[in-house]
């Protein structure tokens, strides 16, 4: 996380992976100027972006992500779906 680069970035994240134990680590996703939110249930995960945009509250870019990743979730007929990460990559943040 604060990695300068995209491949930076993959790098870490198969790191931490691997680290952790991870015997099929694949990046999914990368975000830049854009929050990330995973929901799932029944053992499956869903992901879901939402672009910031110069102006806008970074939390309501957060719970947008957060919103679409349920919905995607809620799509496929899951039982029980619920939001358990999401993150932003802003470069300027912006406080009410």
């Amino acid at each position: 996380m604060g990695q300068k680069t995209k491949q930076e970035a993959i790098d870490f994240a198969m790191s931490e992976c691997e680290n952790d134990g991870g015997k099929q680590c694949q990046v999914q996703a990368t975000i830049s100027g854009s929050c990330l939110a995973l929901a799932g249930a029944e053992g499956q995960i869903l992901w879901a972006t939402q672009k910031h945009t110069e102006g806008d509250n970074a939390f309501d870019t957060s719970a947008a992500a957060e919103r679409k990743a349920l919905a995607k979730c809620n799509e496929k007929g899951y039982q029980r779906c619920e939001v358990f990460y999401s993150d932003c990559s802003i470069i300027k943040w912006v406080w009410d």
